[in-house]
């Protein structure tokens, strides 16, 4: 069993992931955000994608969905 002081930096260091918010935007959360569809969320994702030469592979972040939306970026919390 560790001992208490490795417990201690143990539950600090969860404690600080889980306090870290993602920057990378999902369709589940634009749908969140505008309280539109599924689908809707997706499609806006990839003309996203689109005007920003985004590959594929490559993520949205939520400054960017911010600036597309014309909303300010602190109004956008993602869990």
């Amino acid at each position: 069993m560790p001992c208490r002081h490795a417990m201690r930096h143990l539950f600090v260091a969860v404690l600080k992931l889980d306090n870290m918010e993602r920057l990378c935007v999902f369709p589940k959360d634009i749908a969140r955000i505008t309280g539109m569809g599924d689908r809707y969320s997706q499609k806006l994702l990839q003309e996203l994608k689109l005007l920003l030469n985004k590959k594929k592979h490559q993520f949205v972040t939520k400054q960017e969905l911010a600036d597309y939306l014309g909303i300010d970026v602190n109004l956008i919390r993602l869990r």
